[in-house]
């Protein structure tokens, strides 16, 4: 039994065979090109599984089907991208155009729901049903698993980066103030820190950058924290605050096995997990009278989405 997983994403197209026990067999990535518009970008995806298809020595239908990991607000019945601002997609019939090319069958979902499937079939959530992830990157993507199943609700649910974390807080690019996206991202983390160099030229931060805010990073704060500089402390002791918030929140919510962090916050490895896991714990509905999940890192990386998506292709109500 082989898969086909495709992770859609703004750089590049990233494509993947899988065996039954979701081992790649092999994988690839090529330029998205989206200013070709979509369907050129589909053409290119259907392109990649057929080279991947003859480089394994399979034919089509050796595959249980195709499942595409792609960014934006998914119809979970028809495939459609509804709305991907990344992308500037509107309305676009993602699964029919895919199907059109490859005949195959195909299963669409949001990526971050493909990342925390990837994690659940062969990474950190493996053996597990119930889970949490949060992706902290620009933004924060998350992806929730209930009894095995993507949670989407009755549609586009499970969108954990616009709960609310600041009443009346900082404005976030939904048009909402104090979401936990606007506290918790990379992004959040590189606007308070190039403030902080700003306002004092002689920190930490503006000394690891050269004073230069095009060379803070999400691990700016973190390093500058570390060497002792109390503005960067502030920092990330919001940060932190924040995300233990917002995490207790989902816990609360859906009482998860394990809560999975991704993205490139979190490499900053027992620096963030350490701290995190004790501020959660006094946070969480009954504190530790009640079973408290991990707050681990995710383990696949960029090869999360590729896996996810394939996995989709296993039952039609993952």
């Amino acid at each position: 039994m082989y898969r086909i997983g495709v992770d859609l994403g703004g750089t590049y197209i990233k494509t993947g065979i899988t065996d039954g026990d979701y081992r790649l067999m092999a994988d690839s990535a090529v330029e998205t090109d989206l200013e070709l518009g979509p369907e050129a970008v589909v053409r290119k995806m259907a392109s990649e599984i057929d080279r991947l298809i003859k480089k394994c020595g399979l034919e089509m239908d050796q595959l249980t089907g195709i499942g595409v990991s792609s960014p934006g607000i998914i119809d979970k019945d028809t495939g459609t991208v509804i709305y991907s601002n990344n992308f500037g997609w509107e309305g676009f019939h993602l699964r029919d155009a895919l199907i059109e090319l490859t005949g195959s069958s195909v299963t669409v979902k949001n990526d971050a729901l493909c990342a925390v499937m990837g994690e659940l079939k062969a990474g950190a959530a493996k053996g597990l049903k119930d889970v949490v992830m949060l992706t902290l990157g620009t933004g924060v993507g998350s992806g929730i698993t209930v009894d095995g199943k993507v949670f989407e609700g009755g549609g586009s649910g499970g969108i954990a980066g616009h709960i609310i974390v600041e009443k009346e807080g900082r404005m976030c690019t939904c048009g909402r103030r104090g979401c936990l996206e606007a506290y918790a991202s990379a992004t959040a983390l590189i606007v308070e820190s190039v403030k902080a160099m700003k306002d004092h030229p002689d920190s930490m931060i503006a000394v690891l950058c050269d004073n230069d805010p095009a060379k803070i990073n999400g691990k700016t704060p973190f390093d500058a924290a570390e060497a002792g500089d109390m503005y960067a402390r502030a920092i990330v002791e919001e940060f932190m605050d924040a995300l233990a918030n917002g995490i207790a929140d989902l816990i609360n919510i859906f009482r998860p096995e394990v809560v999975l962090l991704g993205g490139g916050i979190s490499n900053q490895g027992e620096k963030l997990l350490s701290p995190l896991n004790e501020r959660v714990k006094k946070l969480c509905y009954g504190g530790e009278k009640v079973r408290i999940p991990e707050i681990k890192r995710a383990t696949l990386g960029t090869k999360a989405g590729i896996i996810g998506a394939a996995a989709l292709t296993e039952q039609e109500d993952i």
